[in-house]
Order: C-alpha cells, then structure tokens, then sequence
C-alpha cells in the first residue's frame, strides 16, 4: 500500500507493522509508533531514487536530462549546505511538522554518486527475490556520462 496510507493503518492499528521510507517512518515514530530498524541500519549504502529515462527520451533530448541531473545536483548539495532550511521548504511542501522533516532528513545521506557496485548488489536480489526475472548488469541502463564519469 502506498506509504500515507501504510502509515495511517498502522496508527489506527489496522496493521501491526510497516516498511516505510522517510519521511513517514520519522513521522509515524513521532505520533507514537516504534521505529524497529532504519534501513540504514540494514543496508548503509542502499541505492536511493534516481533519474530515469527511456532510452528513446534520453537519445531525442539528452539536454534535458542533463539539465535535470544538474538542478538535483545543485539541490542536494544546497540540502547538505543548508539543512535547517531544506527542512523549511520540504516541510512547507509536504505540509508537515519543520521538526518532523529535519529529523526524518537527518537520517539520509544527500548523495549524487552512483554507485554501480550497490545498485547490481540491489539487481541481485530483485532476482533472489522475484521480483525480476532475470539478472540484469546495472552497466546495461546506467549511463554515467551524464554525471561527468564513464558510461
């Protein structure tokens, strides 16, 4: 289920239990539920989200994608920079609690890096798992030239 309505079936104890990402573990945990284990804890350098394009989108308008890729950029490391007014905004937008949010943010790591070895370690076990069917190489769809290294 997605996570606002995970959260709120776990506050109402329709549910006993949930995985959930920041922000709603953090807020979940701050109207009385116990925070079990952060992912974090299990897995530090778990790939987060990304930018994603078809390839047919990427080849027609790679301008763009760049230019997305370097608005992130300069976002992330203004969040870095700047927490305590990062919180501001993201909890403005979020409309949620600015102690809430700067705590939820403080459990994250505001990396633009790809890490290639940690995302074919999370392509590994979408196949354990099954939730792919095949194993895929990471290097197959990520192309590093955008972020200035190699594809």
């Amino acid at each position: 289920m997605p996570p606002f309505i995970a959260t709120t079936a776990l506050l109402t104890g329709k549910i006993d239990a949930a995985a959930l990402p920041e922000h709603y573990a953090t807020l979940a945990e701050s109207m009385s539920a116990k925070v079990l284990v952060r992912s974090q804890n299990l897995w530090s350098a778990m790939p987060g989200s990304g930018v994603v394009a078809t390839e047919e989108f990427l080849k027609k308008h790679r301008d763009i994608v760049v230019r997305i890729v370097r608005i992130l950029t300069k976002a992330t490391k203004y969040m870095k920079d700047h927490p305590d007014e990062a919180a501001r905004i993201v909890a403005k937008y979020l409309a949620s609690d600015v102690g809430i949010i700067s705590k939820s943010m403080s459990y994250l790591d505001y990396l633009t890096h790809i890490n290639v070895r940690e995302i074919q370690q999370y392509i590994n076990y979408l196949v354990k798992y099954g939730v792919l069917r095949r194993n895929l190489s990471a290097s197959e769809f990520i192309d590093l030239s955008i972020l200035g290294g190699k594809s």
